[in-house]
């Protein structure tokens, strides 16, 4: 073999060792990932993750944690996690995106993994290679409606070559790093003010910002400054920390850049095309300019169209009005209601509501006091919505009572059940009966509106429909339970108390196996509560299973409460039944702080179960006494070989 030969051989040899030394590949590993942010409509319980029916097509999950982000995946990675189903299939899918929404490109999805079986299993999807892009935004996809999956141990590995330099890649950035080849999210930015220069195509006398961070306010946002050559600056000093959306306003008059972006333009990157556009600017994306009400630039020599800013089709770049305005035609609408079914307050009737506004908006007259009393009002040809009528109280105060017209044919129950009002396109009277959908001529009688409570300090003996006005004087309530069996100690809980078995009202002990809790003054609102004998807090789930109604508050398998309705007077209960106590012998387990207590129980029938936390030598049992039941345990088992 010659010297060359061997030469050659040698060189390729530390060429390998050099390019095994230089560009091997490296792993960064995430683990314990957790999709905690959930959605349009999705559901994530803590263990489990769910599209259900009705959930919106783009809803999903995204992981919050982003303390892991960047994230980068130059020679591909992998994504691993053990899952698991309630028994229905479900496919799932994780996405990676720029930024979090709207602000996502680039961005990519992994192949869909089918999770099946109830059983937990590991799982690994493939990410391929994504050059130099970074993503800060990680999101979980369950694409199987209703179908309950949960991941756990999820874990995200980035494959990389060490060649690769991680840095900050702008060079606008305080610490641009000329030698990264890999941006990692580190760029930081000197504070500096952000100028937005507005051409305006015609006159105006001001102009404005408006957005979210002003709740779209068209008065709320910043004011620019006329530069005398139909342009207005903002300057916002320090500039803003985060994305902005906005929208310019002239005048008072908010730009519609709808049909800009229909046509193809692309300054309001936040759109449907159909019913918003609205600009953005992207934190340290430098300084902007740009047109009112359009994304192109303003029209050279003359452009018709309507210049009235009132007008239903404003232009905002028309610098010649054409006589094409329209506007909203108006329409007059008297309201007429019939009140001889009712006795009417003293400070009269009144229209409001929905399409009126306040509930005052319109005050009713009768001055022919025929007992018909009516308004008028102009709305906006073709308006729809709600009204109702109200009926000044007996009281004199200037609120009114609202007519009920549940369940009739022109209510609204899904607006309180309020009159609806139909598009109305010319001048029109609509009568009304006051608390009926009949018409002015044949109103059904109502009798007398007021108090029909005797008991209460207002009853009104003429009144023939209660019209919620009474009131009483300050009382005590009493409630007295009954205890089946012997107590030392008788409660009351709820969520006035926050459930605590300790901190509600104590009964005194009448001496006869009932328990009176007096509560002066009584509650001034309906009072949900249960009984608690001794520390055991009673259930009456079963109770209200078996047909019982002493417990109204209840989902018949969780929970079960009691409820004394405000002004519903003094109350008598039993202990853990809606029922009575049972006579004679009642078989059960009467230990406490047994797992399977029977309040009702007056002879043990040696069913307790108890937790096994006893250190009693020779309790069997678990009940924390060494006795007669450990004693006829150990026998029943005396003589048995143990294995």
């Amino acid at each position: 073999m010659s010297n060359n030969t061997l030469l050659y051989r040698a060189l390729a040899l530390i060429f390998f060792i050099s390019a095994s030394l230089f560009s091997y590949a490296q792993e960064t590993t995430y683990s314990g990932i957790e999709f905690t942010g959930m959605f349009g409509g999705t559901i994530y319980d803590g263990i489990s993750y769910t599209s259900p029916t009705g959930s919106e097509p783009w809803g999903g999950f995204a992981n919050e944690d982003v303390s892991i982000y960047p994230l980068s995946f130059v020679d591909g990675g992998e994504i691993t996690f053990t899952g698991a189903t309630t028994g229905t299939d479900a496919d799932v899918y994780f996405r990676f995106e720029y930024n979090p929404y709207p602000d996502t490109e680039p961005s990519f999805n992994t192949t869909s993994v089918t999770v099946s079986g109830v059983d937990a299993s590991p799982y690994s999807v493939v990410i391929p290679s994504q050059g130099t892009n970074t993503f800060s935004s990680f999101l979980l996809y369950v694409t199987t409606l209703d179908a309950s999956v949960s991941l756990t141990d999820v874990s995200v590995t980035a494959t990389f070559s060490s060649t690769d330099v991680y840095g900050c890649t702008n060079p606008a950035a305080d610490n641009y790093d000329a030698s990264a080849t890999i941006d990692d999210g580190s760029c930081s930015f000197a504070s500096s003010a952000l100028t937005i220069t507005t051409t305006v195509c015609n006159s105006a006398t001001s102009v404005r910002i408006t957005g979210p961070w002003w709740g779209w306010d068209p008065n709320a946002g910043p004011a620019a400054v006329d530069n005398g050559d139909d342009t207005w600056t903002f300057t916002l000093d320090p500039a803003p920390t985060a994305d902005m959306e906005y929208l310019l306003v002239v005048d008072g008059v908010q730009e519609s850049l709808i049909q800009s972006m229909v046509d193809g333009g692309s300054c309001a990157p936040i759109t449907d095309y159909a019913n918003y556009a609205n600009r953005l600017w992207v934190l340290n994306s430098g300084d902007v300019a740009n047109v009112f009400g359009t994304c192109g630039e303003c029209a050279t020599g003359d452009v018709p169209g309507c210049t009235d800013p009132a007008a239903d089709n404003y232009n905002p770049n028309a610098n010649t009005d054409d006589g094409t305005c329209t506007y909203p035609s108006l329409v007059n609408i008297t309201l007429s209601v019939n009140t001889a079914n009712i006795t009417v307050g003293p400070n009269g009737m009144f229209a409001g509501g929905g399409v009126l506004g306040d509930a005052m908006a319109v005050s009713l007259s009768d001055p022919s006091g025929t007992g018909t009393w009516t308004g008028v009002v102009t709305l906006n040809a073709g308006t729809t919505g709600n009204y109702i009528f109200l009926n000044s109280p007996a009281n004199g105060g200037d609120w009114g009572t609202k007519e009920d017209l549940t369940g009739q044919s022109c209510a609204d129950p899904a607006n309180w059940n309020d009159r609806i009002l139909p598009a109305i396109t010319s001048d029109i009277t609509l009568l009304h009966c006051f608390g009926s959908c009949e018409s002015d001529g044949s109103c059904p009688d109502l009798g007398v509106s007021g108090c029909t409570d005797p008991a209460a300090d207002n009853y009104n003996a003429d009144a023939t429909s209660d019209d919620g006005s009474c009131t009483y004087p300050p009382v005590i309530l009493t409630i007295t339970t009954t205890v089946c069996n012997s107590a030392t100690s008788v409660r009351m809980t709820g969520p006035w108390w926050g459930w605590d078995p300790n901190a509600g009202p104590a009964a005194v002990d009448n001496g006869d196996d009932t328990w009176t809790f007096t509560l002066d003054p009584a509650p001034t609102a309906d009072m949900e509560y249960l009984l608690v004998v001794d520390g055991v807090q009673e259930s009456l789930i079963q109770s209200m299973v078996d047909g019982g109604s002493c417990a109204p508050i209840t989902d018949y398998a969780n929970y079960a409460n009691r409820l004394w309705v405000l002004n519903s007077g003094d109350v008598a209960n039993v202990f853990g039944t809606c029922g009575e106590c049972e006579t004679g012998v009642v078989l059960g387990c009467m230990y406490t702080n047994a797992d399977n207590y029977n309040s009702l129980a007056n002879d043990d029938d040696g069913s307790c179960i108890f937790p096994p936390t006893s250190t009693c030598i020779g309790d069997l049992d678990g009940d924390n006494v060494s006795g007669t039941s450990d004693l006829l345990a150990l026998l029943a088992n005396f003589g048995s070989v143990c294995p």
